[in-house]
């Protein structure tokens, strides 16, 4: 829109055709009014026959603009409201017709209002589509699209879909909630397609992270075939060399496109993730200072005590603390008995450390830490490093990076695990063992605490069974003697005995006083550990990987089987909804009403574009359903939503 008179002109149109909806509600015939006309008028009678069909395909192309980005809802007013306060919240709906926010100014009630008076009358056709009783009363509320929610994108979709929890009966609310998230996200999206540049990367994003996974593949069949070992004059080995020129360019050449595309890709990835996190983040930031201002106006103190404070930051703090504390004792003993320190343990301490401080600073949600603008920043930091694909993109640019400029090649197998980013049943394998996390860690903790038992028996009972031909005991300490148990235990299949008997070539024979506790010992190991523990860490994985296709499974069952917005069954719409009720309906919708349901009465993602649209609107431009809504809102209050009604259904039982 370029002008205040264009704007103007699409305000009437929507109000036009929500005028045309609302009498149709009543009449389907007055809804076929607003189609081309093939009647000859005087003004026709006039033009020329390639006028006429200009015209024609002039209004076919506004008709179908407005008639697609007219949504439609169906609102219930409240029962604890008297009749009386309804009728007058209907009256404020006859509203502005017009203003200079053309799309944000459509009468939504208008439609409610023209019914209304139609519905109270008799209409021998429609019925009278308004229903009332001790529960309620069901309005059809009709709105322009708000523009940003044109760039709602299908893999958004999917992914507030797989969010939700189908089987909750609260799952309305929770879809509500990420109202905002989603917002931000369509707006993002918006103001990025405005450079021509930003709009095309985005546009083919999954086929450039397609193609730069063919190009890994490609460069890693051509490290496949040309490295060779790297050995010096005196017999050392220095890690790879590549000795075919040709196709070594060929390698560098490749991994340098690599770097380009997963340049733009962690470019691409920050800019999109960056404004979100900050908008949520400073979301809640203002929330919850506001809220502060509005308690402490009224006298209710919201700083908690010092003490109070340092128990719960000592709290989100505690597992870094305390792995931390762990991991220096172990070292500092070990360096006291051996004049030495762990290598495993020194290679644990930044990871452990980091993990833990990054999950205690995103734990900081409690005043005041969750009103303070530099944990927010740093927060927000955190969002956005940790978000899975930017992650994977950071990640990858610095594995090009190392192998390009620091001769670290042994880092570009790891660009091949970019297909667990592409694959969605790649990530629900992953996600079959990092959702059991804390049952898989728990686990391996007896495991360990078992091999520990275990190898203290071995070492107590059995210790001429660790000696090796030469005369050598592997475990002439406690120390070594755990650390050979629990690598060897694990990596052979039959456990310690197998180690005992085939690699230390000590069978349980070979000493005839501790034969028998020798077998005992060898079979109770094979069966708790190598069966039973390394088993139930698989059966933790394997039932989380069916738990988690039965999800998928029931979410999909449910999308096709009851509507989303009131909970009714496929089968009972299909069987009490009039198969042509109303005109909301292609040819491929024709006696199809269940499809028709769910695209265009109870459409899931036009109750999500109204709280938008509210949003957008000034308040005071509100009509009478649009100001019951956003006050039920603000009350977090969602009982304006139909649930087990549909006035269809209705319609057709009166």
């Amino acid at each position: 829109l370029n002008s205040k008179e264009e704007t103007e002109v699409l305000a009437e149109a929507y109000q036009m055709m929500t005028l045309a909806y609302t009498l149709a509600e009543t009449d389907p015939r007055y809804f076929h009014f607003l189609q081309p006309s093939k009647k000859p008028t005087r003004e026709m009678r006039d033009k020329t026959r390639r006028e006429i069909e200009e015209d024609e395909s002039k209004y076919k192309r506004a008709f179908h603009y407005i008639n697609t980005n007219l949504k439609r809802i169906e609102v219930l007013w409240n029962a604890s409201e008297s009749k009386d306060d309804a009728e007058q919240a209907q009256l404020m709906g006859l509203g502005k017709a017009g203003g200079d926010d053309g799309d944000r100014d459509t009468d939504s009630t208008d439609s409610s209002d023209s019914s209304d008076s139609d519905s109270d009358g008799d209409d021998g056709d429609g019925g009278n589509y308004q229903t009332h009783d001790e529960r309620g009363e069901l309005y059809p509320v009709y709105f322009p699209l708000p523009p940003e929610c044109r760039y709602f994108s299908e893999d958004l979709k999917e992914r507030v879909k797989q969010e939700m929890d189908w089987e909750e009966d609260d799952r309305i609310r929770h879809f509500l909630k990420r109202t905002d998230d989603v917002h931000d996200d369509m707006v993002l999206k918006k103001a990025t397609s405005k450079f021509s540049i930003l709009k095309f990367l985005l546009k083919y994003e999954r086929g450039r992270e397609s193609f730069t996974l063919v190009l890994a593949f490609i460069l890693n069949f051509v490290l496949l075939i040309s490295s060779e070992q790297n050995q010096d004059s005196n017999g050392d080995y220095h890690g790879d060399q590549c000795t075919a020129g040709r196709i070594c360019s060929l390698g560098s050449g490749l991994g340098g496109l690599i770097l380009v595309f997963t340049v733009i890709q962690l470019v691409m990835r920050l800019l999109l993730k960056a404004p979100i996190a900050y908008a949520r983040r400073w979301r809640v930031l203002d929330i919850e200072r506001r809220t502060a201002k509005r308690l402490a106006l009224v006298g209710i103190r919201t700083q908690e005590r010092w003490t109070r404070m340092l128990y719960k930051t000592l709290k989100v703090f505690l597992p870094m603390i305390g792995s931390v504390l762990v991991l220096t004792f172990c070292n500092v003993m070990i360096y006291a008995r051996f004049n030495k320190t762990s290598d495993a343990m020194r290679f644990a301490f930044v990871p452990v450390t980091a993990v833990t401080l990054i999950s205690g600073v995103r734990g900081l949600t409690f005043p005041p830490f969750n009103r303070m603008p530099s944990v927010a920043l740093l927060q927000i930091f955190l969002d956005v490093l940790l978000a899975p694909k930017n992650f994977w993109a950071i990640f990858s640019t610095a594995a090009v990076c190392a192998g390009l400029f620091g001769q670290l090649r042994y880092m570009y197998p790891l660009l091949l695990l970019q297909i667990v980013t592409i694959s969605e049943t790649l990530q629900n394998v992953v996600r079959a063992v990092f959702v059991p996390r804390k049952a898989l860690g728990t686990t391996f903790v007896l495991v360990i605490i078992v091999i520990y038992i275990y190898t203290y028996f071995a070492f107590y009972f059995f210790a001429s069974a660790t000696e090796d031909d030469d005369g050598s005991n592997v475990c002439e300490d406690l120390y070594s003697c755990f650390s050979a148990s629990l690598y060897y235990g694990l990596i052979y299949g039959g456990g310690l005995g197998d180690w005992y008997t085939d690699d230390l070539e000590q069978p349980p024979e070979s000493r005839e006083g501790t034969r028998a506790a020798r077998v005992l010992f060898d079979v109770s190991y094979f069966v708790v550990v190598v069966i039973v523990m390394l088993n139930l860490v698989f059966g933790i994985i394997i039932d989380t990987f069916g738990q988690l296709r039965e999800e998928t499974r029931t979410r999909e069952q449910l999308q096709a089987a009851r509507c989303v917005i009131c909970g009714l069954d496929k089968d009972l719409i299909e069987e009490e909804a009039p198969k042509d009720y109303g005109f909301l309906h292609t040819a491929s919708e024709q006696g199809k009403p269940y499809l028709r349901h769910i695209r265009h009465e109870h459409n899931m993602w036009d109750y999500m574009f109204f709280v938008i649209h509210l949003k957008n609107k000034q308040s005071t431009e509100y009509n009478g359903p649009e100001s019951f809504v956003n006050d039920r809102l603000k009350e977090d209050d969602y009982d304006w939503i139909p649930r087990n009604r549909a006035l269809a259904l209705e319609a057709n039982k009166e």
